[in-house]
């Protein structure tokens, strides 16, 4: 995806402080509230608490893309 998509990745993981080198210079790391307020599509890929916590308002901006059943 981020050698493809033209704009920003940003990734949002609770439980990581820094990415891979190999990911450092396409993707960034950033908070979810960081991520939704820029986001075009949201991918929820892990099932952690902060995820499935989200209110639904703050997805409303964004084509969602649930792999784990935890989204409204």
């Amino acid at each position: 995806l981020a050698e493809r998509h033209p704009g920003p990745v940003l990734a949002v993981e609770p439980h990581v402080t820094a990415l891979p080198p190999a990911l450092a210079d396409r993707v960034r790391l950033c908070t979810s509230a960081e991520a939704l307020a820029a986001a075009d599509v949201a991918v929820l890929l892990v099932d952690h608490d902060a995820f499935r916590d989200l209110p639904p308002a703050a997805l409303a901006g964004a084509v969602r893309v649930d792999t784990r059943g935890a989204w409204p």
